[in-house]
């Protein structure tokens, strides 16, 4: 039996299967973090900045203002781009004054591809 022939004449269509397999370990190896930023940090610029920042790390996720005057944010991508995030996130820009930011491991989601602004969390009951 002689072996099976893909459309491109090769035995191994590169772009297909060794493309998939690619992007999937790549996405295994995308870490994510979930973090809260405390201090002047609304109507400061904060969330545009922030964006602009892990935009610029290639990152993927979002960031919202709460209703307790903090700031939330979830990022995933490479470890060094998203310790620069945290490290940024610490300063923040020149207009806020960051008091804390706590920060947690998360799971990567699969479904982000932009960082963006998320909707404001509004108080409930």
């Amino acid at each position: 039996m002689s072996p099976v022939r893909h459309t491109c004449g090769k035995d191994r269509c590169p772009g297909t299967i060794d493309s998939l397999l690619s992007s999937v370990s790549g996405t295994m190896t995308q870490r994510a973090v979930h973090a809260w930023v405390s201090g002047r940090v609304q109507e400061v610029g904060y969330r545009q900045m922030c964006r602009s920042v892990a935009r610029s790390l290639d990152l993927a996720g979002w960031v919202r203002n709460l209703s307790d005057g903090r700031v939330e944010l979830f990022a995933q991508g490479e470890t060094g781009a998203l310790d620069r995030l945290i490290t940024w996130a610490w300063a923040g820009p020149s207009t806020a004054a960051v008091s804390g930011v706590e920060s947690e491991t998360a799971q990567p989601d699969v479904t982000l591809t932009d960082f963006f602004i998320h909707p404001n969390v509004a108080i409930t009951g």
